[in-house]
């Protein structure tokens, strides 16, 4: 066998490595992508059970009459593009798991936080399963409203009129996990 022959038959080699390699990354990397991003393991903090049990009682989770089921990376993250999405879900992931590890999540102020909803519920999301609002827009109030959304250059996102989507009872499983901090009535 001469170098030439050498040469080639090492390049194979690693061409062939190199795609086996690529295929287990790929596979894993979408596996880790998968695990990350629904309930058990976003709901796997403490601070987090209001919001995993808030999620059972809501029509997303399954619940409802067609049995669809929404992923917490469904409405949390980005759906415009897959860098966008991948970004935004290793900087939120980080900085969650900066925050549990430091101890500073039973600091954060839940209520708060729901006023400002539009930061961390992406319409994108949202308008991946329910299409149907840009599209036969009927002459009715729910269609009208939708309308304005459509008019409105994103000054409305579509937790301005769905306040509590995703989350049924949001409140009242705050006040259960901690009364103090989450008094019913403020």
């Amino acid at each position: 066998m001469d170098e030439r022959d050498k040469i080639m038959k090492k390049m194979i080699f690693l061409i062939l490595f190199g795609f086996v390699i690529g295929l287990v990354t790929i596979f894993f990397g979408h596996k880790t992508i998968q695990i990350t991003g629904d309930l058990p393991f976003c709901g796997a903090c403490h601070v987090m059970e209001p919001m995993e049990k808030s999620y059972l009682n809501d029509v997303h989770s399954g619940i409802g009459k067609t049995g669809v089921k929404a992923a917490c990376v469904d409405c949390h993250l980005p759906h415009d593009n897959i860098f966008n999405y991948l970004l935004t879900k290793a900087y939120n992931g980080t900085k969650e798991v900066f925050i549990t590890a430091i101890g500073k999540d039973k600091d954060v102020d839940w209520l708060e936080k729901l006023n400002h909803r539009e930061k961390f519920t992406y319409d994108s999301g949202c308008l991946n399963c329910h299409s149907n609002i840009t599209n036969n827009l009927a002459s009715n109030s729910q269609n009208t409203m939708h309308m304005k959304y459509l008019d409105s250059n994103n000054t409305l996102s579509c937790v301005s009129c769905h306040k509590q989507v995703g989350h049924s009872g949001l409140r009242g499983e705050l006040h259960k996990f901690d009364p103090e901090k989450y008094p019913l009535y403020k």
